[in-house]
């Protein structure tokens, strides 16, 4: 099952428990002793049913595209393809593995899960095929390096208040 169907169920099933934890309550109170449950069991819904990360994807301005297919930017993170089209080098930034935006990421926009990309980039990098992207501490760093680096490719959680990078829809 694809990642995100895994998150889709994992949200319904949340809601569901939620509800029914709510109907006990309100079945089981007398004079509003289940008012709690039912406050808990509310809050546990929505919570459940919030998207962990928004993602965008970043290039440097200097990247001539303003969409990539999902196998194209999949080829572009795992380092597979490392060139553009107009025969640039791709320079690839990524959060640490444990990073909650990195695994949405992996997730959500590259339908793989993260151990995948990291097994990826250490095959290439011990079979000397290729070589693992640069890491960066955090979104601040992402945003600062990915200006800074023609050619270069990287994520956000939230759209960037910066003219230095170009968004790039993923479809």
């Amino acid at each position: 099952m694809a990642p995100f169907a895994q998150d889709c169920k994992r949200c319904f099933k949340a809601f569901v428990f939620a509800t029914l934890t709510a109907l006990v309550a309100v079945s089981s109170s007398a004079v509003g002793a289940g008012r709690g449950w039912i406050w808990f069991g509310l809050l546990y819904a929505l919570l459940a049913m919030q998207p962990n990360h928004a993602q965008d994807v970043i290039v440097n301005r200097d990247v001539n595209i303003d969409s990539l297919d999902r196998n194209t930017a999949r080829l572009l993170i795992t380092m597979r393809m490392t060139e553009w089209p107009d025969k640039r080098p791709v320079t690839v930034f990524v959060l640490p593995d444990k990073n909650p935006l990195h695994q949405s990421f992996a997730k959500r926009i590259l339908d793989v899960y993260p151990y995948q990309l990291r097994s990826t980039w250490d095959r290439q990098i011990f079979s000397g095929t290729g070589q693992a992207p640069q890491q960066v501490a955090d979104e601040q760093e992402m945003l600062q390096r990915v200006s800074q680096t023609g050619g270069a490719i990287g994520y956000i959680g939230a759209p960037p208040d910066s003219a230095a990078v170009k968004v790039i829809k993923v479809e």
